[in-house]
């Protein structure tokens, strides 16, 4: 087959020898010049993802500034003493009005739900679960917990 190759490019004139060469150059020009368009393209993407990080990072840097500022303040430590300690100026009343928590809410239902159930049994039951019927009892082998068949725990409520 390289013969036959050989072969044929001696039949051909110089002309034809020419313009098989310049099309082989184009393609090896075009084909390394999209390379480098590819490359130059991913190169100016990566550089755009990071100024925008860059960009990011400097309004949260100056967003952290700013809460520094603010939390050397007299303002906010009076604010900080107000809320966590009680602190109150003279002649100031503070109020104190319960806060609607709905996890709170849903704690005291499930309490409510259990003392309701608790209520209706006899007083002897009780007393043989709180003996015979321990919640969590410790297992021989390493001293692990073991979870009881009985899923709720009593709670104490103190009702008025």
């Amino acid at each position: 087959m390289f013969k036959e190759i050989l072969s044929y490019l001696k039949k051909q004139n110089r002309l034809t020898k020419l313009i098989t060469l310049g099309f082989v150059l184009i393609f090896f020009a075009a084909y390394s010049l999209i390379g480098i368009v590819y490359k130059n393209y991913t190169v100016n993407k990566q550089i755009r993802s990071i100024d925008d990080e860059i960009k990011r990072l400097e309004e949260d840097n100056l967003e952290k500034q700013s809460e520094i500022l603010y939390y050397n303040t007299d303002a906010y430590t009076e604010k900080l003493l107000r809320e966590k300690l009680g602190y109150q100026k003279e002649g100031e009343r503070i109020y104190a009005l319960p806060r609607q928590d709905p996890e709170r809410e849903k704690l005291i239902r499930e309490q409510q739900k259990y003392q309701e159930k608790e209520d209706g049994k006899p007083n002897i039951i009780k007393w043989y679960e709180f003996f015979f019927k321990k919640d969590n009892q410790v297992s021989k082998n390493n001293g692990e917990q073991k979870p009881s068949s009985n899923n709720a725990e009593p709670v104490i409520t103190n009702k008025p």
